[in-house]
């Protein structure tokens, strides 16, 4: 049984990483730092920043600027998965575990495409003179 070597050695660590496993195209070892997930934290700055909007806005708005609460929720919310979502394709060879799990094809499209833009094809004018003998 051949051993399967990774495209890249890592020699650091990520602090607080959240998930730690292996790519399954170039068993490079990899780490998620973020979850899609809220937590108490992320609530409580919502309910400050409600809070302080509400004080700002109150003699235009009255008690109708709480209603800011759901607003800046959805936004938290949407950022949040942004930014998860950016963390899932692996840095060196391009393969998306949840475009994967979605479409197969379109996996393979985008990690051929991610080689296509590491390593562009050089043209024939680009390549330099060769000196004549």
């Amino acid at each position: 049984m051949a051993k399967i070597r990774p495209l890249e050695n890592r020699p650091f660590r990520f602090k607080n990483a959240r998930a730690k496993f292996h790519c399954p195209l170039c068993a490079s070892e990899r780490y998620l730092t973020m979850s899609h997930r809220l937590t108490f934290k992320h609530y409580l700055q919502i309910a400050v920043l409600t809070g302080v909007t509400t004080y700002a806005l109150f003699d235009v708005m009255q008690w109708r600027g709480l209603a800011f609460y759901f607003i800046y929720l959805a936004g938290y919310e949407v950022a949040r998965r942004l930014v998860y979502r950016s963390e899932i394709p692996c840095p060196y060879c391009g393969f998306d575990a949840s475009w994967y799990k979605r479409d197969v094809k379109v996996a393979r499209r985008l990690v051929k495409e991610f080689w296509q833009n590491k390593n562009p094809v050089t043209s024939e004018t680009d390549k330099p003179e060769q000196a004549s003998l």
